[in-house]
């Protein structure tokens, strides 16, 4: 807190006096017709930014043992959600200008080197962070009292950028002067404690929290007459609705002459007269009139003016520039609508014999059958401007300071008539109230407790098991790959060295084409050397036989016999030595034997491979359990589709078919010494496809097995495992 500076200069005073009157001359006319407090404080707080042009500002008021901020500006800019020390200091500063009654001022935090506490030098004065009451934003930070007798009614908080001192102190001094103006607004309205309006500000925003959303007649009701009854604290406060209300609303009639009926809805009091009697017959009865007789006369001074109020049965006021509605007489006719938002003034009746004959039948009827010295209506208005409730207002003890408690309730005509009107619309039109039966059977027998954990465990499960439950295709899988129908191998039939390979891989080839040469000079000697021992075995035995030696001309004969067979031998050496293709085909393992040309290949070893690629067939290896399923389907079933995807074309699929037990074949693959199960099935590709097809080519066969539930086929394979492990 920083001392109080020097007086400013006498023009700068006067300057500041004249800025005062022509505020001061605002407020004090607003406060003759005094509003709501957050309508007299919003025009309050436009006189000030107007006149000091503050960076923001904040009118915290006294309810209870607490503050309730009523309006506030700019509140952002001190960053209180960032920094909740500094948010606590300023509540202590406020505190503390409330309980001393005097403005607490807070210099920015660029000046704490100024002093900073009354009568402590610089040097002994706490730090910032340390003082219960302290200062860290770039602002001047004032808070002003705002008085109300001998106490404080609340706290104008307002912050400023740093400026001169001297007109910071003729600005503190305006700032308490405009805070006293509003004392002079709370004694206008009769209020005794600024709390009870702060209370009743803060009661009545939750009671638009409460209506918003509602659309049950009966809870909108009980809220409305609750509220009124707390806040006006009279015996009793009766709310009567229109009856059939969808009806009068679905054919557009006028709802302002209040021909219609009306019936009890809502009580709240000590007296709670039931909806059918005849009590409750003369309060609706008495309550309509009065709330014509309202209208009737709001009409009439909308048209000639304000008038004062008078000990006449009912007064009440319209909004200016309204159109006239003259008092209806009895009967069914109706006066014009007004044209704007109507807002009756409160209409005081009070229990005096001497006027008996000047009131109407329906209010000496209600004097004479109720205990009650005063009552009052408020009309309640819907969206369109229609009456759809009345509030009926009732007591024994008429208090000065009612007229005071009543003015207030005048906001309920339209807030709280648009809420019921809802409600009304809501419960009595025929497709709210088939909606509204839907809501209700639903929270009755959907959102009980029981209901609830079933929901959130029992239909999650029982959704679980159905999805399970549904059927889904179900297909045996396994790995493919592409072999032809005719195909062999070409060994080396001779042990001889290789001369060439007149063919490349892949070449297409036809029957009888060499593939291949051998070297046949050491097969050529070997004959020539075997016809010769043939001669040769010949003239001996031609000698022996001629000599008559019987055992040797056998002996020459049998030589013979063996060198012709060696003859014959090397003979089919020499055409062995030439590889031809048995077939018209393509040839495989020309590229490899074409390197080895030179060598001397062993007897049998492979030479070359011929496939015909006209036709194909495709080998699936599959579970030995998923061959014998296959086998049970093929049984019972017929034949199985199946489909193939090749690795090398992925996008196009090959319709294929098992027809027949005989494809299913189970044994040793020789090649990889494994012990396979395998399903063979022909593959009619076309022209295109076949030139395409290359022996193997690898990708998966699907079989289609028919559909199975969504449990076998994700936990089959689980299944089978546990079985087979633990049964």
């Amino acid at each position: 807190m920083t001392p109080v500076q020097s007086p400013p200069a006498p023009a700068q005073l006067q300057q500041q006096q004249q800025l005062f009157n022509s505020i001061t001359a605002r407020l004090t006319q607003l406060a003759k017709d005094p509003p709501d407090l957050p309508v007299y404080l919003r025009a309050h707080a436009e006189c000030v930014t107007t006149a000091f042009r503050p960076v923001g500002f904040a009118y915290d008021m006294i309810s209870g043992p607490a503050f309730h901020r009523v309006l506030q500006g700019n509140v952002e800019s001190l960053g209180l959600k960032e920094a909740p020390e500094q948010d606590n200091a300023f509540q202590r500063a406020r505190r503390l200008a409330a309980d001393q009654r005097k403005p607490v001022v807070l210099p920015p935090h660029s000046q704490h080197g100024t002093p900073s506490q009354i009568g402590i030098p610089v040097a002994e004065s706490p730090a910032p962070d340390e003082s219960p009451v302290f200062n860290r934003t770039p602002f001047e930070q004032l808070f002003v009292p705002i008085p109300q007798g001998n106490a404080s009614a609340g706290v104008l908080h307002i912050w400023f950028q740093p400026g001169n001192p001297n007109a910071s102190h003729a600005r503190l001094m305006l700032l308490r002067q405009l805070c006293n103006e509003i004392e002079l607004y709370l004694k206008t309205r009769r209020a005794r404690d600024a709390s009870q309006e702060v209370t009743r500000i803060s009661t009545y925003a939750r009671l638009l929290e409460e209506l918003t959303g509602d659309i049950d007649v009966d809870s909108v009701c009980w809220k409305l007459v609750n509220y009124a009854r707390e806040a006006v604290a009279c015996d009793r406060v009766c709310l009567f609705t229109v009856a059939h209300y969808d009806r009068v609303h679905d054919i557009g009639a006028d709802m302002f002459d209040l021909s219609y009926d009306f019936k009890l809805q809502a009580c709240s009091g000590l007296k709670r007269p039931h909806p059918k009697s005849e009590q409750a017959g003369v309060l609706q009865r008495v309550a309509q009139k009065l709330a014509e007789m309202s209208l009737a006369k709001s009409a009439a001074e909308s048209d000639n003016g304000p008038a004062p109020l008078a000990e006449a049965p009912t007064a009440a006021a319209a909004p200016a520039g309204a159109a006239p509605v003259p008092e209806r007489p009895p009967g069914p006719a109706a006066p014009a609508r007004q044209a704007g938002p109507i807002k009756p003034k409160l209409t005081l009746m009070m229990r005096d014999p001497s006027k008996i004959d000047a009131r109407p039948v329906e209010v000496n009827d209600y004097f004479e059958v109720m205990p009650m010295n005063w009552a009052t209506v408020i009309p309640l208005f819907d969206r369109d401007q229609r009456v759809c409730g009345i509030l009926l207002f009732e007591g024994t003890k008429l208090e000065e300071q009612i007229a005071a408690l009543l003015k207030p309730m005048l906001d309920l005509a339209a807030s709280a008539g648009k809420a019921l009107g809802t409600a009304l619309y809501c419960n009595q039109h025929r497709s709210m109230r088939i909606a509204r039966r839907l809501v209700a059977t639903r929270q009755a027998y959907v959102n009980t407790p029981t209901k609830r954990k079933w929901l959130r465990f029992g239909l999650p499960a029982l959704l679980f098991v159905a999805v399970l439950a549904c059927p889904i295709p179900y297909s045996v899988k396994g790995g493919a790959s592409v072999l032809p129908v005719t195909q062999t191998t070409l060994p080396a039939l001779v042990s001889s060295r290789l001369l060439e390979v007149p063919v490349r891989e892949g070449e297409s080839v036809t029957q009888g084409q060499v593939l291949a040469r051998f070297d046949t000079r050491d097969i050529q000697l070997q004959l020539v050397q075997a016809e010769q021992e043939y001669e040769r075995s010949l003239v001996e035995s031609d000698a022996a036989m001629n000599a008559g030696n019987e055992a040797q001309m056998q002996i020459a004969r049998l030589n013979a016999d063996k060198a012709a067979a060696m003859a014959e031998k090397l003979r089919l050496d020499l055409s062995r030595a030439v590889v031809r293709a048995p077939f018209d085909g393509i040839v495989l393992g020309a590229q490899t034997l074409s390197t080895r040309v030179g060598e001397v290949l062993r007897l049998g070893e492979p030479a070359l491979h011929v496939v015909d690629p006209r036709t194909w067939q495709v080998k699936a290896v599959l579970k030995e359990r998923d061959l014998i399923f296959l086998e049970k389907r093929l049984k019972t079933h017929g034949p199985v589709p199946a489909a193939l995807r090749l690795a090398a074309n992925p996008a196009h699929k090959y319709q294929l078919q098992l027809v027949n037990r005989s494809q299913l074949a189970y044994g040793l693959d020789t090649s990889t010494g494994d012990y396979q199960f395998t399903v063979v099935v022909p593959l009619n590709a076309k022209l295109d496809d076949a030139a395409f097809l290359k022996s193997g080519f690898t990708g998966r066969m699907t079989f289609e097995s028919g559909v199975r539930p969504v449990a076998y086929v994700l936990f089959k394979d689980f299944v089978d495992f546990l079985t087979v492990r633990f049964f």
